[in-house]
């Protein structure tokens, strides 16, 4: 009998991320609950301390701090981040709390710190049991600043791209 670990933190990292993207490109409506259920995910990295928070990670593997789940959430956070800046926010409510950015920016700065850690302290292996979902950790690099582009991966229509910015139609691979 076989027991399903259910501490998956990149999951919730990967759903925040999707969601506020597509909300930013306008392709998702967001109602008041809809914002509230978004804002609970803050809260809820906030608790579990993500950046050290044992989870088991897309692998579903034994519990353990990875990067993978860690740049996951950052992602997630950072998408949340620039879609309050982008619908003019400055903070929002949710159970008693108020979420403001430098809320947002202190839990995003301590999942890049355990990132840095984490990066100065293991080797990078190329054997498939040791990959890792990259397209979160390529975004992340930058989280210090905050200052990423605020049109990065949108297109010139305001949509979303899934293609890599900058490269040719023809040769560009998707993301």
């Amino acid at each position: 009998d076989e027991t399903w670990s259910h501490a998956q933190n990149d999951a919730l990292g990967y759903f925040l991320w999707l969601a506020t993207q597509l909300a930013r490109a306008g392709q998702l409506q967001l109602e008041p609950s809809h914002w509230q259920t978004l804002a609970r995910f803050p809260l809820f990295f906030q608790a579990v301390q993500y950046w050290q928070d044992e989870d088991s990670g897309h692998w579903e593997e034994a519990k353990k701090v990875e990067a993978s789940s860690i740049g996951a959430v950052v992602a997630g956070l950072r998408m949340f981040q620039e879609l309050l800046r982008h619908q003019h926010l400055d903070s929002i409510e949710c159970l008693s709390t108020t979420i403001t950015h430098a809320t947002l920016a202190e839990l995003i700065d301590r999942g890049a710190a355990a990132l840095d850690q984490i990066r100065m302290n293991r080797p990078v292996t190329t054997a498939s049991s040791n990959k890792r979902p990259l397209i979160f950790m390529l975004s992340v690099r930058s989280t210090r600043s905050h200052r990423a582009p605020r049109d990065e991966g949108w297109g010139a229509d305001g949509r979303l791209s899934t293609r890599i910015p900058g490269a040719s139609s023809q040769d560009a691979p998707l993301v």
